[in-house]
């Protein structure tokens, strides 16, 4: 600048030290403080000021909160530090409202609420930093969109990190280029509420080692909060065994999982005797997989399970129960093994009662338990999963004959005849399918007899 240039610059202060001196300007922009060695100084006051504005041995601009120590002159001849409007860099302004300084560090990060905002990183190694509270049980939702003003070419793009409250990422996308969207859906436990961090950042993660990445550019993202409301809860329900939500047969149940919320507990009432229908469907919104499994009151192995459920597949399971095994039962939904379930699911459960020889009931496992019956007629029933066995008492006839036929889905049926005193007479294992077996009985009796069905699937069986 010549001393005849339109640009004109008063000086305000100057302090003179040892090592520096630091001189305030108030230009046509803002007002600046600028650093400068001792013989800069002697060059601006006695020459024609080129000293000033001359390109400076490294010359940066920070935020408005500049950083506690500035560079010495052994370090930099000059650095630029904004005393007067707000920069470019780190403007966190929601659509409708005054904007707000970004800080650079994750110490120094912005607190903002769900909204609207925009910023733009001023160089390669620039960062913005934001914080945010979370409830336990909220879900994160953010939409990212990288600036028009991006460069093209190789590494020129931004990226994104979501920080827990412990400092870890928990989510990130990186090269988001000129103009491209991406966007995060995180769901948090009960248990994970706290303040959670964004940083925006230029494309790759480690700009040290990857020197062509370069962010520097505006950028603009949407956050969104929402509770979860897992079976109309309000929020989470239980993530573990012994924090299981209690849910009603019959009542559809909804609920979602994601992000550190990687299970949901359920437990339910279940009379014994009755026939429990179930069906589990991943939404169509679920990334992966989702996985159910069922457990008994004491909660150690799966007593029935199905995993990697694509989504919007209607996943059914069917358990007969015992006469003796009604109780508490619970459910577990969870990922799929090294899946990314994030996403909502649909549960239903319809019990029913079991309908042993027209008993309305099941029959019972054990000859002690057995259901009794009238010779003459033939008679249907069912065993499987927690119903091992079916046994019915009667009393015999000479003459008479039992038969037996597994249903067209049966597996390996077998059939036990046993005397009063409970001594095994008669048996047939591996019955396939529809297969009719027949005993004829020469022993006359006013005890009863006892005749035992087991293994899994519907059949018929009669006295004649």
């Amino acid at each position: 600048m010549s001393k005849g240039s339109s640009l004109k610059a008063i000086i305000f202060t100057i302090m003179v030290t040892a090592l520096a001196c630091s001189v305030l300007l108030l230009c046509g922009g803002g007002v600046y403080l600028y650093l400068v060695a001792p013989e800069t100084l002697n060059a601006i006051m006695q020459g024609d000021g080129t000293g000033l504005v001359s390109a400076p041995v490294a010359a940066t601009a920070t935020s408005a909160n500049p950083p506690a120590t500035l560079s010495t002159p052994a370090e930099a001849t000059a650095t630029l530090v904004s005393a007067g409007p707000t920069p470019a860099s780190h403007i966190a302004a929601p659509v409708e409202g005054a904007g707000v300084s970004a800080g650079n560090t994750y110490e120094q990060a912005t607190t903002i609420t769900p909204g609207q905002y925009t910023g733009k990183l001023i160089d390669k190694k620039d960062e913005a930093w934001y914080k945010f509270e979370v409830p336990g049980g909220g879900i994160i939702n953010l939409t990212f969109t990288a600036g028009d003003d991006l460069a093209d070419g190789f590494g020129k793009s931004q990226s994104i990190t979501i920080f827990n409250p412990d400092r870890k990422e928990i989510a990130w996308q990186t090269k988001v280029e000129r103009g491209k969207l991406a966007s995060f859906r995180w769901v948090i436990s009960d248990s994970q509420g706290g303040v959670y961090y964004l940083r925006v950042s230029g494309g790759r993660l480690y700009v040290d080692l990857e020197p062509d990445s370069d962010g520097t550019g505006s950028y603009s993202f949407e956050l969104a909060l929402q509770n979860q409301n897992d079976a109309n809860s309000g929020g989470d329900v239980g993530d573990e065994f012994a924090q299981a939500t209690v849910i009603q047969i019959g009542q559809p149940v909804s609920g979602q999982i994601g992000g550190s919320d990687k299970e949901d507990w359920y437990k339910f009432e279940l009379s014994g005797g009755q026939i429990l229908d179930l069906t589990f469907t991943p939404s169509p919104d679920v990334k992966e997989t989702q996985s159910i499994f069922a457990f008994d009151a004491q909660g150690k192995q799966p007593i029935w399970e199905a995993q990697h459920v694509l989504p919007s597949v209607k996943q059914p399971g069917q358990w007969l129960m015992d006469i003796a095994q009604g109780g508490t039962y619970y459910l577990q939904i969870t990922y799929g093994y090294l899946k990314d379930g994030t996403g909502s699911y649909a549960l239903e459960l319809a019990a029913r009662p079991q309908n042993d020889a027209n008993s309305g009931t099941d029959a019972g496992a054990e000859p002690e338990q057995s259901l009794e019956i009238q010779p003459g007629q033939l008679l249907t029933g069912q065993v499987g999963d927690f119903d091992k066995f079916d046994c019915y008492k009667f009393t015999p006839a000479s003459g008479q004959t039992i038969s037996f036929t597994p249903g067209q889905e049966t597996k390996g049926m077998g059939i036990q005849l046993f005397n009063a005193n409970l001594k095994e007479i008669w048996r047939e294992n591996q019955i396939g399918p529809t297969v009719t077996k027949t005993h004829q009985l020469t022993e006359v009796t006013d005890r009863p007899y006892y005749l035992c069905v087991g293994n899994w699937g519907s059949y018929t069986v009669g006295v004649k």
